[in-house]
């Protein structure tokens, strides 16, 4: 997923090290200009969290495709 907010819209990480400056530190967003933050949340999430929901929203997982995408997420968390 963040790899294709990167490439997939145009966004780099200048950008996003340009916008952190600008973001109020309050705002909960804010935590994943980091690609760290981000994946350390995404890897760890349960299914009930915010970021897993609005990631198989946005991505509009069927059962199948949300089946490889919990295994890849295993994968990397034993990795990491």
């Amino acid at each position: 997923m963040y790899d294709s907010l990167l490439y997939g819209y145009g966004l780099t990480c200048f950008v996003f090290d340009k916008i952190d400056s600008l973001v109020d530190s309050s705002n909960p967003c804010k935590r994943y200009f980091s690609i760290n933050s981000f994946l350390e949340d995404f890897i760890n999430a349960q299914k009930h969290n915010r970021i897993l929901r609005d990631f198989n929203k946005y991505f509009d997982l069927d059962i199948e495709t949300n089946e490889g995408h919990e295994e890849a997420r295993s994968y990397i968390k034993s990795e990491i």
